[in-house]
């Protein structure tokens, strides 16, 4: 290996197989090895994280993905078969980690995803590499409330803690952890970006469909909106565990014209985005939830709570409307405000623009970049 080029190892989750990219932008071919999921599920399940390591894989830089088989479905595996799983995991991991420089830890949102996380910490401080817990996918302040006394010395292991914004940082400060929070990340060459000038409305939610999104608050406030304009529709993209009772409410209530589209990969968006003219959000607890931006990326006009740090980085009134948590009625009214004032609408559309730049890839790719290398010094 060519003494200019790093070896990074991405832990994710373990329960997938080994993929391989092909950078065209390269003459050689770069082979990434992923411990739990494929790159593609990488894309889909932290987008930003899977963006910041195609651009380091340009930069002369050989990443490998770790990963291990999946268990076979089994109604009742027996102790002594889960046991030899996971210590498949740990072998595959240890005889990746000891060919890394760099080892970034990218957690998924379940406590299955934090525990191998963790032990991979461990593991990576104890062979001595540079290891970057990457938290930008993930909101990481709800585990820590729960299992503070073991999460709090492993989470220690790590390098670098990365999360989605400085408030974040600031809070899990309070733990006695060193934070850094980047705000988002956004492929400029992604989005196809156009100016909303009127809204009919057809409304758009992307979230997880989990209680802390708070859909059916959003679907509450649809229900204003369809009464003074009955052509109104609601597209809700995501899954979770609260579908069953999301629907329930929509049937027992009559609010028609909502559609659950599901779970959608996260490079079939665009074409979502492009079909709906307003994203609204009800989180009630996230941090900072990446299709906000996404949207505005777009040219969508944002309603949405002031869950999180999402005060810090948009402006009601110039870059999206803004409501407290759980005020449906306040946020119909938004919506309405929209349908009635094109200027308006017209407005927060090229703000929103205007700020999803800032963030994109091409302004800020290099510095985020470098927080996953290790420090010259």
């Amino acid at each position: 290996m060519n003494q200019n080029t790093e070896r990074i190892v991405v832990y994710s989750h373990p329960g997938s197989v080994e993929a391989e990219f092909d950078h065209a932008a390269t003459a050689r071919r770069e082979t990434m090895v992923v411990v739990g999921v494929t790159a593609a599920e990488l894309e889909d399940t932290a987008p930003q994280t899977a963006l910041v390591l195609r651009q380091i894989a340009l930069e002369r830089t050989y990443i490998e993905h770790c990963s291990v088989d999946p268990a076979p479905a089994a109604p009742r595996p027996g102790w002594l078969f889960g046991l030899s799983h996971r210590l498949r995991f740990l072998l595959t991991m240890l005889r990746k980690l000891r060919s890394a420089e760099t080892v970034c830890v990218v957690p998924l949102p379940d406590r299955f995803g934090v525990a191998p996380a963790m032990i991979t910490l461990v593991f990576a401080r104890f062979l001595g590499k540079y290891t970057v817990l990457d938290c930008t996918s993930y909101y990481i302040e709800p585990v820590l409330e729960k299992w503070r006394r073991p999460l709090v010395p492993l989470m220690r292991c790590a390098d670098r803690i990365l999360v989605t914004s400085p408030s974040l940082a600031e809070r899990i400060g309070k733990y006695g952890l060193d934070a850094l929070g980047v705000g988002p990340l956004l492929d400029s060459d992604s989005f196809e970006c156009r100016e909303v000038r009127e809204v009919q409305p057809k409304l758009l939610s992307v979230l997880p469909l989990e209680p802390s999104m708070n859909v059916g608050c959003v679907i509450q406030a649809f229900r204003l909106v369809k009464q003074k304009y009955p052509r109104a529709e609601l597209l809700i993209a995501g899954e979770g565990s609260q579908r069953d009772a999301l629907e329930s409410i929509i049937a027992a209530e009559r609010i028609g014209s909502v559609t659950f589209i599901g779970h959608v990969r996260h490079d079939e968006m665009e074409c979502f985005f492009q079909q709906a003219d307003l994203c609204v959000c009800g989180a009630s607890r996230d941090d900072l939830p990446y299709s906000l931006f996404e949207a505005l990326a777009s040219g969508l006009p944002v309603v949405t709570t002031d869950a999180g740090a999402i005060p810090d980085y948009l402006t009601d009134g110039q870059t999206c409307l803004m409501v407290s948590l759980n005020d449906h009625v306040a946020m119909a009214e938004k919506v309405i405000a929209l349908v009635e004032n094109p200027e308006l609408t017209a407005r927060l559309s090229r703000n929103g623009r205007r700020l999803a730049e800032q963030f994109s890839s091409d302004r800020k790719g290099s510095d985020i970049r470098r927080l996953y290398r290790r420090p010259a010094n």
